[in-house]
């Protein structure tokens, strides 16, 4: 088992595992309020201004 392995009383990993849960929870909250924010024709407005150019290496999809 993985907290044999890392000396981790059983109780911390699941402690551990929880905090990270809501963690995770709190930031795809945070995400969803400040999308609700979200301006897309001032957005657009933005991306206006961005030249079109090919990616810098290593940047590429």
């Amino acid at each position: 088992m993985l907290y044999k392995i890392q000396n981790i009383l059983l109780n911390q990993l699941i402690v551990t595992i929880v905090a990270e849960r809501i963690a995770a929870l709190k930031v795809e909250e945070f995400f969803r309020q400040r999308a609700k924010k979200a301006n897309v024709a001032q957005f657009d407005e933005i991306l206006v201004n961005v030249p079109a150019r090919a990616p810098l290496v290593g940047d590429e999809l």
